[in-house]
């Protein structure tokens, strides 16, 4: 068994004295009996002669500790958890993990038998370790070690691998709805603000649906500019003409949504509507469910209203009106002979200038015979239609505030949001009345990680009511691949009810994806009825080797060469410039001609910004290929953003970008051609282009860096440092990202995979490092402090950039005192006095001479218990025992505390 020699070095105490009871003593002839003080205010001297040490020290201490008042008994910790994991590993490292949004707490723990395991208690509340482990490293690894992440994350490292991960709820890279479920997004509506914040309001959620899809066979926002009475085109999409009688217009003095509505004077004006195609009636309510809604506001004076029907005559005909005689709302159906009169009414006592919400909806409950009146989403008149009631089949334009039915009425006010739906109930229960316009129906939408996913959560503010399912496809590089998904917000209909959606760890299969202009892992998800709005969606990502992510900086190329002719002619200047003056000619390029375009780095993507009017009109599809060492070989599938949006036939046809899976690295090879060295790529065409096709500007988006494995984690003004890359020869190198971008190892302001790493000192490995902060006079100073077994550095500078007024500077501070036990690196904000009226946040650590202090100027000793760590001593620690050593900084009671196993 092991033994522990326990250190604590007490920065504060104060002596005090304790005087001894005096008790009455029995009487003993012989001797003489004395009162005695005994001060317990004295310091473990080890070093010096115990006959030397005077009263009022120690030779020894056990489990005591110094305070204020003297010294006292070590409590002990207490246990975070309540039962051993089974298998009874021995921990080697921990950190406790904790996040504040979502709040989260995780004790991480790296075991002996090489898995880190978790426990999610509450500190100081107690849970148990869960026996499935979060992580398991591969063979070889050494004992891993933990550091802070930005964007609430952990970093873990273990020399075989350098991995990553957010807890249960990392925030969302991307969320983008789209009206289309192709591989590019359509009408895309970018909400990624709107859901990673935690804000519920209207302004802050993401709509999914969208009220505006293949249900809604008339819908009129009613937008344009002040008193125009032109025809108005619906936004539904079948763009019904509202042929406008006199007595209407658009009116931008009220609108319930955007910057006007419809005005009606109430004696003439309205608008009537073509009933059919030629294929569709459009006004035939049928058998099925429907649903009827406008908003309208009265003008001054609450009068009778129309507000919209259908009317062959006063026996066939669907009306929506206000009789104020007998201030009661009425929605009537009649069809002489096939169905009888069904008036549905309520009375209601409405206010002048305010806006109200109207709604008439078969399918009321669910059944399709049950229905109702409502009033701002209130039913005022519930009941159910006789078994196939069949609505009136008419060939009539539909009027649009005015009824004629039991006498003409016309709409005194303004008209807003006028939506018919068929084939569906928008609503089934009382209900909150839309706060805003009805958007083009987004039944699809995409989630991007920087990571490989296991599953997202969706906060759901408005909640799907239609039977629905939900599916979900991940990308693997050429196409989108179906999930198994389990749907925990599907309770009847999907998107009810917040909950996650989970599926197996996709860290083997999925592939990033150039998105609008964004490079990630993206989701796809479709819901194939009703709508929703979504307020918050958070992501998990199992704990995995990081990968690395575009940094969002377009690559320039360093050459762009158009083969025409037989004959390459050099455009590199134009395509770098975006005045639009300047563009490479590539008109009329036959398919046997092709473009090389040259990079710095892999790419991934090439963007291509063409000229208005000089597109390609050709059908031609486009081919790329990269340098494999030998020749050109094609990059496989593409996807091209620059195709037409009609035929998807016609390359170049729009700006946009070509994107592809790239390679395997070490299938890549650079290439020098026209004086340049760097990685071609040949792209051609199928076919000839068009007569006059001209490109402004061409950018590339790389392909991710392999990110190698390093020996320990750390942190650095925000950028997440990897250090000690021992695998590859180099244990005095450290890497380091892209400032709040963990993930964003790429780019001129991060270390671009040995491009810009930092060295320190010799060949000789790192063993640990820590970011400390100080005052030096009227300057606040952060940097970062490296070191080896004997020797101490430090980086100060927040940028690679040498030119910047602040880079990255390394200074050694000693070729002799290091710290060869990285467990016993700590540091502590306690204002420790180095002199007097300085005061210094310190960073303290084991050395093989012992532990020393370092205040970010001058390393310190800390002396009193030298012969532990004098090769000459009999009580030496030896050096493997100092090297495995531990070493904590207890905040409670401002001590630094040392573990060595002898």
């Amino acid at each position: 068994m092991k033994k522990s020699l326990i250190f604590a070095l007490i920065f504060v105490s104060i002596a005090v004295f304790v005087l001894a009871q005096q008790t009455e003593l029995p009487q003993i002839p012989d001797d003489t009996q004395k009162a005695m003080q005994y001060r317990f205010d004295g310091q473990w001297m080890p070093d010096v002669d115990p006959a030397k040490i005077g009263a009022m020290n120690f030779r020894t201490m056990t489990n005591m500790r110094y305070t204020e008042q003297g010294i006292e008994g070590v409590k002990g910790f207490t246990h975070a958890n309540t039962t051993a994991i089974t298998s009874t590993p021995e921990i080697q490292s921990g950190f406790h993990f904790r996040k504040d949004s979502p709040a989260e707490s995780h004790i991480l723990v790296y075991a002996d038998d090489g898995n880190v395991y978790q426990n999610e208690a509450v500190i100081p509340a107690a849970s148990n370790f869960n026996a499935s482990p979060v992580f398991s490293v591969v063979s070889g690894a050494s004992a891993g070690r933990f550091a802070p992440a930005a964007g609430g994350q952990v970093a873990f490292c273990d020399e075989k691998e350098s991995v990553i991960w957010g807890g249960d709820e990392m925030i969302t890279a991307a969320f983008i709805t789209s009206t289309s479920a192709e591989y590019s997004v359509l009408n895309p509506r970018d909400y990624t603000e709107e859901i990673n914040n935690d804000l519920t309001d209207i302004n802050n959620v993401a709509f999914i649906g969208g009220g505006n899809d293949s249900n809604a066979t008339l819908l009129a926002h009613f937008e344009g500019t002040d008193g125009s009475t032109a025809n108005y085109t619906s936004e539904d999409s079948h763009a019904h003409t509202l042929v406008r009688n006199a007595g209407a217009s658009l009116d931008t003095a009220q609108a319930k949504f955007g910057v006007s509505s419809a005005l009606f004077n109430g004696a003439a004006g309205y608008y009537n509507v073509d009933d059919s195609d030629g294929v569709n009636n459009w006004w035939d309510l049928d058998v099925n469910k429907f649903t009827v809604e406008l908003w309208f506001r009265f003008n001054g004076a609450v009068v009778d209203a129309g507000f919209i029907e259908q009317r062959l005559d006063d026996n066939n005909h669907w009306s929506f009106y206000y009789d104020h005689g007998t201030t009661t709302i009425h929605f009537v159906l009649e069809d002489d002979p096939g169905s009888a009169e069904v008036d549905v009414s309520a009375s209601y006592t409405f206010a002048a200038d305010t806006w109200y919400h109207l709604s008439f909806t078969r399918g009321w409950g669910g059944a399709v015979t049950g229905y109702a009146l409502c009033v701002n989403g209130t039913a005022v008149a519930t009941g159910a239609l006789g078994a196939g009631y069949d609505a009136p089949a008419l060939l009539n334009d539909l009027h649009i505030g005015r009824t004629a039915f039991d006498g003409a009425r016309y709409a005194g006010g303004w008209i807003d949001e006028v939506r018919i739906t068929k084939g569906v109930a928008r609503w089934t229960a009382n209900f909150t009345p839309p706060t805003r316009p009805y958007l083009l129906s987004a039944l699809t939408w995409f989630v991007g990680a920087p990571r490989p996913l296991q599953g997202c959560k969706f906060y759901i503010g408005d909640a799907n009511t239609a039977t629905s399912t939900l599916t979900g496809y991940e990308w693997n590089g050429h196409s989108w691949d179906a999930l198994f998904i389990t749907d925990n917000t599907d309770t009847g209909a999907s998107l009810a009810a917040t909950g996650t959606v989970t599926w197996s760890d996709t860290q083997a299969t999925s592939k990033p994806k150039f998105m609008e202009n964004r490079l990630f892992y993206f989701y796809k998800f479709i819901l194939d009825a009703g709508e929703a709005t979504i307020y918050k969606c958070t992501i998990d990502a199992a704990m995995q080797p990081i990968v690395d992510i575009w940094d969002g900086v377009y690559r320039q190329p360093i050459q762009f060469q158009v083969y025409d002719a037989a004959v390459y002619e050099d455009y590199t200047l134009e395509v770098n410039d975006p005045d639009s003056t300047y563009y490479a000619n590539l008109n009329a390029l036959a398919n046997t001609e092709w473009v090389v375009a040259m990079f710095d780095e892999r790419m991934t993507a090439i963007k291509f910004i063409t000229i208005a009017g000089s597109s390609n009109t050709n059908v031609a599809t486009c081919t790329v290929k990269y340098w494999d060492g030998v020749g050109f070989v094609s990059v496989g599938d593409i996807t091209d953003t620059t195709l037409d949006a009609a035929t998807s036939t016609k390359s170049l046809n729009q700006s946009g970008s070509v994107f592809w899976d790239p390679p395997d690295s070490e299938q890549e090879f650079q290439r020098s051609m026209f004086g340049s060295t760097g990685y071609a790529y040949q792209i051609s065409w199928s076919a000839a282009l068009a007569a006059t096709v001209s490109v402004n500007v061409v950018q590339g988006i790389p392909a991710q860096l392999d990110i190698n494995p390093f020996k320990f984690p750390a942190t650095y003004k925000n950028r997440l440092l990897f250090c000690g890359y021992t695998e590859g020869g180099e244990g005095n190198r450290c890497d380091f990202s892209v400032t709040h971008a963990p993930q964003f190892f790429n780019g001129a302001e991060s270390s671009m995979n040995g491009a810009q790493s930092l060295y320190f000192g010799g060949a000789d490995d790192l063993t640990c490092g820590t970011e400390m902060y100080n005052r030096f006079g009227s300057n606040i100073f952060s940097i970062f402090l490296a070191l080896k077994k004997t020797e101490t550095y430090i980086l100060s500078g927040s940028s690679p950039d040498s030119a910047d007024s602040d880079p990255f500077r390394i200074f050694p501070i000693s070729y002799n005192i290091g710290c060869p036990a990285p467990s016993t690196l700590a540091t502590a904000e306690v204002g420790f006095q180095i002199a007097q009226d300085v005061e210094r946040n310190v960073a303290m650590w084991l050395s093989y001479s012992g532990p020393v202090l370092f205040d970010g100027a001058v390393i310190y000793p800390i002396k009193g218990i030298d012969k532990y760590f004098d090769p000459q001593s009999n009580d030496y620690l030896g050096a493997s025992n100092i090297e495995a050593a531990t070493g904590w900084y207890d905040q409670t009671h401002k001590e630094y505390n040392l573990r060595i196993s002898t």
